[in-house]
C-alpha cells in the first residue's frame, strides 16, 4: 500500500527530527508510529483489567444463560448496560 500525506513545513520538521533520532526516514518513522498506534488501539479492544470484585461479577455473568435480546441498536445498548453493571464501569467495550 502506498500512502501519501500532505504536511506543512511545521509538521514535517519534527517528523524529520524524530526520523533522524532513530535512524529512519520520515516514511519509515511515520509508518512505525502508525503501527504502534494501531497496536495500542487494538490491544485496548482485546484486553481489559478488573479488580477482584468486578472479575467475580464478570465471571458470574459469563456463567448465566444469555438473555434473549432484540437485535439492533436497543440490543447493543442493553449489552453495554449489562457490561457496565458487571464491571462497575471499570472497563469499557
Amino acid at each position: 500500500m502506498k500512502t501519501g500525506l500532505r504536511v506543512s513545513a511545521e509538521q514535517r520538521t519534527p517528523m524529520e527530527s524524530a526520523g533522524r533520532a532513530v535512524g529512519a526516514s520520515v516514511p519509515e518513522s511515520v509508518v512505525g508510529s502508525a503501527l504502534d498506534a494501531a497496536a495500542d488501539v487494538l490491544a485496548d479492544r482485546r484486553a481489559f483489567s478488573l479488580d477482584e470484585a468486578a472479575w467475580r461479577a464478570f465471571d458470574d455473568a459469563l456463567g448465566r444463560p444469555a438473555a434473549e435480546r432484540e437485535v439492533g441498536e436497543r440490543g447493543a445498548h442493553a449489552a453495554e448496560a449489562t457490561w457496565n453493571e458487571v464491571t462497575n464501569g471499570v472497563a469499557s467495550i
